[in-house]
């Protein structure tokens, strides 16, 4: 059952979640209750009476669970909810209904292995706060004991906090016996084990995630791409209120119109069979250029002798090759001059248009940038444009809480990454959702 609280997706599988993500990055591969006998067998629980209620962005659901082997019977219930702010909490409730020897009880936390080497932030009881890392190398025993919560880095400033509730917790390598995650768990293996559970003993636990924001640090240059929105007066102040950097221009013909949004343009240069004539009839009228990104007619990527013309035409600013649909083009296609940079556009609807697949398709970013890396020599890398469908067709979720959350993702990936710009959806776009314009203050 597919799941969304807020900005998390996540899966709820058996009585576990799986695979909670934020913008396509998963912060916790799985919470779980597990009942652990005296020779660390797992005896497996029957699920009943599952109830739940999902609103926008917003879940509850309940069940029992019974486990019955040997000399065990422990029932407990399970509370789920997940709510709008980005907040899962998870709730274990249960009550042993015989006597027998337990070597664990609780809610454990799996955390994936990209966290290696990654740094966290740590509560211990009595509010101690200190960092520890996610071991990079397998740590032979737990690499942070005594916690109370925890922190760490998802991407582009945002975070995720675990809070531990009921019990001790601590966390072990998992590879050690050969599992791709680490656990975190309740009861140190410090003390004494196995340990009688007397019939009536009452056990409660949770787990609480949050999805925390910090404030976007601005220093991504970001741009809009310039649609049919009339430059009125009162739409120029409200773009000005924005940090923008440029708008993106697709019509050259249309350079002395787009000069009066008083902006930067980056002109978006498709040659075609006179590419000499069609350079030579520019006229930029004193509208400042930000760049010259230079596509050719008929050609994935422009090759190095269109570049160089359209350099000597624009010798003042940078003029880059780059693709004007797919990253695939450029990948395929890498005979150029990047020396000024290179340009590749995308958005996250080519193959599946599910909300999920979406948010999780964000996690493309960081490879897409990194392999173009490697083959420009390191050039400065210009996204553009960045859309939220395919160009020329509209998609209602692009105005809703939920485009302005992934826009929101990408422009955090973006900032990560350190590319030279980014350049969004349309002027009207922005201008119509509220959600989306607030991002780019």
């Amino acid at each position: 059952m597919h799941l969304q609280a807020g900005e998390w997706s996540l899966e709820f599988r058996d009585g576990d979640l799986w695979h909670v993500r934020a913008f396509g990055v998963e912060a916790v591969e799985r919470v779980y209750f597990a009942l652990r006998d005296e020779n660390w067998g797992t005896p497996p629980f029957v699920l009943s009476n599952l109830k739940t209620e999902q609103a926008t962005g917003a879940f509850a659901l309940s069940f029992d669970a019974e486990h019955k082997a040997g000399p065990i019977h422990f029932r407990w219930r399970g509370e789920i909810e997940g709510r709008a702010e980005g907040v899962i909490r998870y709730r274990a409730a249960g009550e042993a209904l015989s006597s027998f020897k337990r070597n664990r009880i609780g809610i454990c936390v799996h955390h994936p292995l990209s966290c290696a080497g990654r740094d966290a932030a740590i509560t211990h009881a009595g509010g101690r706060t200190t960092t520890a890392a996610f071991p990079r190398l397998v740590s032979p025993h737990q690499p942070v004991l005594g916690i109370q919560s925890m922190s760490y880095l998802l991407a582009g400033g945002r975070a995720v906090e675990i809070v531990f509730g009921g019990e001790i917790w601590e966390m072990e390598d998992q590879r050690n016996w050969s599992d791709a995650n680490f656990k975190t768990y309740p009861t140190p293996l410090a003390l004494p084990y196995p340990v009688e559970v007397a019939a009536g003993i009452r056990i409660e636990q949770t787990v609480e995630i949050r999805l925390r924001h910090e404030p976007r640090r601005g220093d991504l240059p970001l741009g809009l791409t310039l649609d049919a929105t009339e430059p009125l007066p009162v739409l120029v102040e409200r773009l000005h209120k924005l940090r923008l950097a440029h708008l993106r221009l697709e019509q050259p013909e249309r350079i002395s119109e787009a000069a009066r949004w008083n902006l930067p343009l980056e002109l978006a240069l498709t040659l075609g069979g006179n590419a000499q004539d069609e350079l030579a009839a520019i006229r930029t009228g004193g509208a400042p250029l930000a760049r010259v990104i230079v596509y050719r007619k008929g050609e994935p990527v422009a090759p190095a002798k269109w570049v160089e013309m359209a350099r000597a035409r624009f010798p003042q600013v940078p003029v880059l090759p780059g693709s004007d649909q797919y990253f695939a083009e450029l990948n395929r296609n890498r005979g150029s001059d990047f020396s000024q940079g290179v340009a590749f556009g995308l958005h996250p609807q080519v193959h599946a248009f599910d909300d999920e697949s979406i948010m999780s398709n964000l996690a493309s970013h960081e490879s897409m940038v990194e392999t173009v890396r490697s083959f420009t020599g390191g050039a400065r890398v210009f996204l553009s444009p960045v859309t939220f469908g395919p160009r020329g067709q509209t998609d209602p979720r692009l105005l809703t809480m939920f485009g302005a959350a992934w826009t929101r993702g990408a422009i955090a990936n973006f900032e990560r990454l350190r590319v030279a710009s980014a350049t969004f959806h349309t002027v009207g776009a922005v201008l119509q959702s509220p959600a989306l314009e607030n991002l780019f203050v």
